[in-house]
């Protein structure tokens, strides 16, 4: 079988942070320019993060997958301004004004502000049911991509606008997805280690052209051009790096291996100042479907690789989102599917996968060869060489040593059995039998 939590976690409040300072910053110009009444001391803007469950219950909202913050300020300002009515029976028009300002109207007159001093291009702003809704900018339609935008007598797929205020335009993006065969490219490059840095701590250093080269862009395949009349992807056979660009700037690469049976996803590198669009997750995605949709030009082509996998590796840890898959077992090279793998990698660090039997019982009871069975191993035939002199070897079953060795030295022997129980466990009792055990 690409995150680190913490970092992760990290980048995500700065940017809570980041949104909660702009709500903050249009509040202020919106008391200063009389759209807001300014007698009212005002909670300070709390944005949050939008939870997978919450997202699913939002029925009434559209681009719901696409939303990742919220706020929720204009009704405590609503709720703030209401109580104030109690001081202001003498400004019968400021009583007027504050009765107006519903929490729906507020959250327009926040989200248009908003717009007015911009915010990054992978955030989107909208105003939903009284609530500021921050978004991620891509909605997929096709091969083409722009921003989420509801057909509403406020929002046009052009421009929005609020009563009294002026049309503030919607910034659309454009991605495009381009394959090309590997080779060394400057801006991937300089993306590369920009990704290293930022995201990965690298010392700048040890980030250079020829670490880059050998490790993404040289490749020990050969390319296989496409040959009419042979079965096979039009791109052909070999290594590809897969550019993602937004607005014609490169965003991500997607390094893999095309190969008859499978694409091998090696390695995705992508910029931090778009971390919120999950790109990782999305070139994954891609890549998946790339294969569906070559299957008809290359039926044997079927299986996605994400390379290696350590259970107990954080980063390594989205690869398990995937899913119905596979590990390979290093020792006997079979596949096991994680299902029935996962219960014991949480138990133990190091597990011999091939040793789960696959059957529906196995499934259920989770069969291992464990320690309490190894004493049950037959180890009496195994070969085992023992140093008599510096240059002479002696070779003998396990069980004629036991008969040749004095009371003395039982204690001994007794702990070499041991070891060598562990290690019919590793390689199996097949391996064993043909291998040499050397002490």
């Amino acid at each position: 079988m690409q995150i680190d939590g913490n970092k992760k976690l990290q980048d995500e409040n700065i940017t809570i942070n980041y949104l909660s300072s702009k709500i903050e910053e249009v509040i202020n110009a919106c008391l200063e320019n009389g759209d807001i009444p300014s007698h009212v001391l005002l909670p300070k803007a709390i944005v949050k993060k939008v939870k997978a469950h919450t997202k699913k219950k939002m029925t009434e909202i559209s681009d719901s997958d696409h939303l990742l913050y919220t706020s929720s300020i204009s009704f405590q300002i609503a709720a703030a301004l209401r109580k104030s009515l109690i001081t202001l029976t003498s400004n019968e028009n400021q009583s007027e004004q504050i009765v107006k300002l519903s929490p729906n109207e507020i959250s327009k007159i926040l989200v248009c502000s908003i717009n007015k001093i911009g915010l990054p291009m992978d955030i989107f702003v909208q105003a939903c049911n009284g609530h500021l809704n921050f978004y991620s900018p891509i909605n997929v339609i096709g091969e083409s991509y722009h921003l989420p935008a509801k057909e509403t007598k406020h929002v046009s797929h052009h421009s929005y606008k609020i009563e009294g205020s002026s049309t503030v335009p919607l910034r659309i993006h454009n991605l495009e997805i381009r394959m090309k065969q590997s080779h060394f490219d400057l801006e991937e490059y300089e993306l590369y280690r920009k990704y290293q840095i930022k995201v990965h701590d690298d010392e700048p250093e040890r980030v250079n052209e020829e670490s880059y080269k050998r490790f993404l862009v040289d490749s020990p395949l050969i390319f296989c051009p496409p040959q009419s009349g042979k079965e096979g992807p039009s791109c052909g056979f070999g290594s590809f790096h897969q550019q993602y660009l937004i607005d014609g700037k490169v965003v991500a690469v997607g390094v893999m291996d095309i190969l008859p049976k499978c694409l091998s996803s090696k390695y995705l590198f992508w910029d931090p100042d778009y971390a919120s669009l999950s790109l990782g997750k999305y070139a994954a995605l891609k890549e998946i479907d790339w294969i569906k949709e070559r299957q008809s030009e290359c039926g044997s082509l079927q299986y996605y690789y994400l390379g290696y996998y350590i259970h107990s590796c954080s980063k390594m840890k989205y690869k398990a989102g995937y899913y119905p898959s596979e590990l390979l077992c290093p020792l006997r090279y079979r596949w096991v599917p994680y299902s029935i793998a996962k219960p014991f990698l949480d138990k133990k660090s190091y597990v011999v996968l091939s040793d789960l039997t696959t059957t529906q019982n196995s499934a259920e009871q989770g069969e291992l060869l464990d320690d309490d069975k190894s004493d049950e191993l037959d180890i009496g035939q195994i070969i085992v060489e023992i140093r008599s002199s510096y240059d002479s070897r002696s070779r003998l079953t396990f069980m004629d040593l036991q008969k040749l060795v004095p009371p003395s030295k039982r204690k001994t022997v007794e702990m070499l059995g041991e070891q060598i129980r562990n290690y019919v466990k590793v390689v199996g009792m097949v391996g064993a039998k043909n291998i040499i055990y050397s002490v």
